[in-house]
């Protein structure tokens, strides 16, 4: 009986790891999440995901120097494959490479004065990690990192993608908030938890400061990206101290605030 059991069980643990949803890398799992109560017992709400995606990575020398340095662009962003609709599919893996092309060029905007100078420079998306992935849901983070031969400085910077896979169609802070003004006073009351960033932050700046660039009546808002069971709010800080900033609040605390909650 004992042999019976313990055979059932090894070809149970078999269909149950074939049967989960098959990804390249997985988003991090959440610290909670909205549970089922059943005879007491709490479930996680999992999202579902049938599609892949992998990182991909793109390394080009932008130029050289006459003094024999190289320029250097190092890109990487996700690829999404096996999607049901391949056509949103397409949609995605547009908007997720135009993403990262055009935030190197908002960082080189200055590209043209450095070629002229024979300044130095590297740009790398040092990371690329999607947060969130759900058949209906894909949400991305990806951190840069810019330095030049002129400065003993690197510039540490953020930037976030967004994406409706109902649609293909990436959505914006004005897609997502409903009340920012309740989010900006839970900001500055220290509701959120600094994620990343610079140690030591609330000692050169304070909450209602890096808060106060962001205005919902010019439809100006942060970059966010969603967990499983958080909002996170990158707060751009590049050009004043040299580094973003990230702050997590639980979606429970701010379900009233937004338009749109990923499933």
């Amino acid at each position: 009986m004992k042999k019976f059991l313990s055979a059932a069980l090894a070809l149970f643990l078999i269909i149950c790891t074939l049967s989960a949803c098959g990804k390249t890398e997985k988003p991090p799992k959440p610290d909670t999440t909205d549970t089922t109560e059943t005879n007491d017992i709490s479930i996680p709400t999992i999202p579902q995901c049938t599609y892949e995606y992998t990182i991909q990575e793109h390394s080009t020398i932008v130029s050289e120097t006459e003094a024999g340095g190289r320029n250097t662009k190092f890109l990487r962003f996700p690829v999404v494959s096996n999607m049901a609709n391949a056509e949103i599919q397409t949609k995605v893996n547009a908007i997720l490479l135009v993403k990262a092309e055009n935030f190197y060029k908002t960082t080189l905007k200055d590209i043209d004065i450095y070629m002229e100078e024979g300044t130095i420079f590297n740009y790398e998306v040092t990371s690329c990690t999607v947060e969130y992935a759900s058949d209906n849901f894909l949400s991305v983070k990806s951190a840069i990192n810019f330095t030049t031969s002129t400065s003993e400085y690197s510039a540490n910077s953020v930037y976030t993608t967004n994406i409706d896979l109902k649609t293909g169609e990436e959505v914006t802070g004005e897609d997502i908030f409903s009340d920012f003004m309740t989010i900006n006073n839970k900001f500055i009351g220290g509701d959120f938890k600094q994620e990343y960033g610079m140690e030591n932050l609330l000692n050169l700046t304070n909450y209602s400061d890096m808060i106060l660039q962001y205005k919902s009546d010019r439809n100006i808002y942060p970059d966010i990206y969603f967990s499983y069971d958080k909002l996170i709010i990158n707060i751009d800080l590049t050009d004043s101290l040299g580094s973003a900033a990230g702050f997590s609040i639980p979606l429970a605390d701010v379900r009233d605030c937004l338009k749109l909650i990923p499933n």
